[in-house]
């Protein structure tokens, strides 16, 4: 089968820049600290855990775990997200293991049962079908006795989610062939179907921060579609460039990890309450318990 090609890595430029503010946006959400909250409650010391992030893209949420000592596999059917993935791992230092395999397809065998975690985001809602079914799945054939999945998908009856959405395909600006938000009653039944003992399902930001971010991605989808208006804000942006040269500001992510993790540990006896982000959240993250 062929790898389904969600996102063109080549066009992105890689620096520390770039992936700081990915790693404290991934390491902010509540499902990373979720996350968390289960390993330390499994007691797997961080050097012990194996991680596999599927579909990995820049492999930022792998990576924030390789960062607290993880071991880490990163899996893509796509050779310029492994390239990319490469990239983000090298600027900090770290290692990872970098397979090319396709989740539509057999596990291969030395991936097998052999993880603690398994992970994506953004990555199951770019199949219809029973291929969605295949792609949760291929996650629990991952994991080790004891292990979980985290999957992140963004979530159908998320009216910011949708308002985006609706207005970039209305524009002929939306650029993905296939991508089908699920909902909470939908991954759960998946994820029960392909074999995981336990699934639960919450919100991965609170909506206020939706309500901020996809009111940002508004304004973006406005500009893809009033070229005229782009192009005038990139000209305004590099004569104030110009005049006021910007120097990038070095980023602790080390601080902001440490700070996130005693977060986590403070927290992790609490029981989980739900509330209403778990069902309109614009991000879903199933849990699987193999």
């Amino acid at each position: 089968m062929e790898p389904v090609e969600i996102f063109n890595w080549s066009n992105v430029h890689f620096d520390k820049s770039y992936m700081d503010g990915r790693l404290i946006s991934t390491i902010s959400a509540l499902g990373w600290q979720r996350t968390i909250i289960r390993i330390l409650r499994q007691g797997i010391p961080f050097p012990d855990l194996k991680v596999v992030e599927v579909g990995c893209g820049s492999g930022t949420f792998a990576l924030s775990l390789s960062l607290l000592g993880a071991k880490v596999t990163l899996v893509d059917a796509d050779e310029q997200a492994i390239a990319a993935a490469r990239k983000a791992f090298d600027l900090y230092g770290q290692k990872a293991e970098y397979v090319i395999a396709n989740v539509l397809e057999s596990v291969p065998e030395r991936l097998l049962s052999r993880f603690h975690l398994s992970c994506s985001g953004g990555l199951a809602e770019h199949f219809a079908g029973d291929n969605r079914l295949k792609c949760v799945r291929y996650h629990k054939e991952l994991l080790c006795p004891g292990g979980f999945s985290r999957i992140g998908v963004p979530n159908r009856f998320s009216p910011f989610y949708q308002m985006v959405r609706l207005f970039r395909i209305a524009t002929k600006t939306w650029g993905l062939d296939v991508e089908i938000p699920y909902s909470a009653m939908e991954l759960k039944r998946l994820a029960l179907r392909a074999g995981f003992s336990r699934a639960e399902i919450i919100g991965n930001y609170p909506m206020i921060k939706d309500a901020k971010d996809y009111s940002a991605g508004l304004a973006a989808a406005v500009l893809l579609a009033c070229p005229w208006l782009k192009r005038s804000l990139k000209r305004n942006k590099r004569e104030g460039e110009k005049r006021f040269p910007t120097t990038s500001n070095s980023v602790d992510i080390m601080a902001h990890l440490n700070a996130a993790l005693e977060k986590a540990r403070v927290i992790r006896q609490n029981p989980y309450r739900r509330s209403l982000k778990d069902f309109a959240s614009a991000g879903l993250v199933l849990y699987g318990d193999r």
